[in-house]
């Protein structure tokens, strides 16, 4: 993946503006998204660019293997596509360029969303917070008009928590991140007490699994099959340097 790229865009975007969607945003890492986003930009109005993989490394700050990697992953996801090589005239004179089209996901991502996954934005957190605070001021009113004294009503039973169908929820969510935590807790035979425990192990393991996502299933259980014969307490920290020493 040397040289330079050739973007091709058929997602029908409009001037001076990026449209990404967000479904891309939601199910990627920081550096997926952001050359996603410059191969959009880059591609224009024509659907057409001619970015050097310099330029990318520039405005993303990432070294090549790491452009590289990223590049594998939007192939992997399916949402960029590798058409080829193109003859394109530079000022260098005539070189062949590797072309890349930008697919169409809106449809998937309408489909998602459509389904019933809500994403709370600030203003809706704010208007969310004004209901809360002027419900409290209504039932403190009502308190005050009321002297009698009422009956206590009786609290909901606590759900009781099951590691085996916690652990089946982040195998099937829809964010890679998760799976791999998900593999990783049954993989090691996890124990936890109580949803607390769950909770705290849950987020220590978010960040390390991030850096998995790109890696296919392959590589990963390959990688676990290493560690738990060489190191009795792995984890998925290991398998990231494993997989990127």
């Amino acid at each position: 993946m040397s040289g330079s790229f050739h973007i091709k865009d058929e997602s029908g975007d409009r001037k001076y503006f990026t449209i990404v969607p967000n479904y891309v945003l939601n199910h990627s890492t920081a550096n997926a998204q952001a050359l996603y986003l410059q191969l959009k930009r880059l591609a224009g109005e024509n659907g057409v660019a001619y970015p050097g993989s310099r330029f990318l490394m520039s405005q993303l700050r990432v070294s090549y293997p790491t452009l590289r990697k990223e590049f594998r992953y939007l192939l992997e996801k399916g949402w960029i596509e590798f058409l080829g090589e193109k003859d394109v005239t530079t000022d260098g004179g005539p070189q062949k360029v590797k072309a890349y089209r930008i697919k169409d996901l809106w449809k998937l991502n309408i489909d998602h969303y459509e389904r019933g996954e809500k994403i709370d934005t600030p203003c809706a957190q704010n208007r969310q917070r004004g209901v809360k605070i002027a419900t409290e001021g209504v039932k403190k009113e009502q308190r005050k008009k009321n002297s009698r004294k009422e009956e206590p009503i009786a609290a909901a039973p606590l759900e009781e928590f099951s590691l085996s169908g916690e652990i089946q929820k982040l195998e099937q969510s829809p964010r890679r991140d998760l799976n791999i935590i998900g593999y990783y807790f049954r993989k090691r035979s996890s124990a936890f007490d109580n949803a607390q425990q769950f909770s705290v192990a849950l987020k220590r393991h978010l960040r390390a699994a991030k850096d998995l996502v790109p890696f296919p299933d392959e590589q990963i259980t390959a990688a676990a099959k290493i560690a738990s014969g060489k190191y009795p307490e792995w984890t998925i920290e290991t398998l990231v340097k494993l997989l990127t020493k």
